[in-house]
């Protein structure tokens, strides 16, 4: 069950069907600068994860105060989809300029494994360790928003 837990997890989810129209006329087109930003400077990935990542963090309705329900085990791939999700953009973006975020998605995966190896999801006599990786889980959204704000902000110097 821990495979197929973790395997959902590489899906970007991705069809392409929300990309936009390209215009008919191309002087409407915005002219294409020489210089990209690279790395934590660019403040793009900032506002598209932070509302994100406050999303998934308010969207906790206390499904993991039990460690082994299956509602549980839905957060708790939800977070490491979305961990994962971020950590695809920023290795997009230039991996070397975050890396208070890359260490917040190093601590998801780490507590999501714990969790997946232990079988937590649907036993009932889940070790302890559970609880412990699921605490680590539930802090994860705003550790990572915070991160992603601190990477961002030592970029600017």
């Amino acid at each position: 069950m821990a495979a197929i837990v973790l395997a959902g997890c590489s899906s970007n989810g991705s069809d392409g069907a929300d990309a936009p129209e390209p215009s008919e006329t191309p002087s409407s087109q915005p002219e294409a600068t020489t210089e990209e930003p690279s790395g934590a400077d660019d403040l793009s990935l900032v506002e598209e994860w932070q509302p994100k990542l406050l999303t998934l963090r308010d969207s906790d309705s206390g499904a993991c105060d039990d460690a082994a329900s299956m509602e549980c085990g839905a957060r708790v791939l939800a977070i490491m989809e979305t961990a994962l999700e971020l950590s695809e953009a920023i290795i997009a973006e230039g991996e070397s300029g975050y890396p208070e975020t890359n260490a917040a998605i190093a601590d998801v995966a780490a507590a999501g494994a714990s969790y997946n190896e232990a079988l937590c999801m649907g036993n009932s006599s889940a070790p302890d360790s559970c609880a412990g990786d699921v605490f680590s889980l539930k802090l994860a959204p705003q550790a990572m928003h915070n991160s992603l704000e601190m990477d961002y902000l030592n970029s600017l110097g």
